[in-house]
């Protein structure tokens, strides 16, 4: 991840995969940082995603398969110092799911029968027939968390989000 400062163009936040030495960009999104502010900058890696975070709110995403293992490690270049503290490097527990890689038992139908359907180069689950459907995801033991979707109700369509479920 990177966060460039203005040199006379426009900053820029990038997400760089350096393979054999070779960058490419994942992502990138208008926005720098203000020389000598403290800013808090996160790396969540899981389920194929990178994403990149400061001051608690997502501001990068991509999919890659190049992260997972490894070390960790702070960049800094082009500037005469730079300073980082308090760094934590744990585990994520986070939870993704674009449905456009099979997954056997991630989820667990409680109710109705549903689908994965692959859709022009992404996927999402339906319901395929009549009446309540739950289907679920995830250990009872999840606690303060957060999640979200995007979902495209039918015209007659209830839809939510459930959550403790036990």
């Amino acid at each position: 991840f990177r966060l460039d400062r203005s040199q006379g163009g426009p900053a820029e936040r990038q997400l760089i995969e350096v393979r054999e030495g070779h960058p490419t960009v994942l992502a990138r999104a208008p926005g720098g940082y203000a020389p000598e502010q403290w800013v808090r900058l996160a790396l969540q890696v899981h389920d194929g995603f990178l994403t990149a975070w400061i001051d608690g709110e997502p501001v990068l995403r991509a999919r890659t398969d190049a992260f997972g293992q490894g070390k960790f490690g702070l960049f800094a270049q082009g500037c005469p110092g730079a300073q980082f503290d308090d760094v934590l490097v744990e585990p994520a527990a986070g939870f993704i799911e674009d449905f456009r890689i099979p997954s056997i038992g991630k989820w667990r139908d409680v109710g109705g029968v549903w689908q994965t359907q692959p859709k022009a180069g992404a996927a999402f689950r339906y319901k395929k027939e009549a009446g309540a459907s739950l289907s679920l995801t995830g250990p009872g033991t999840w606690r303060d968390y957060s999640f979200r979707a995007t979902v495209t109700p039918d015209q007659t369509a209830s839809v939510g989000l459930c959550i403790g479920y036990r």
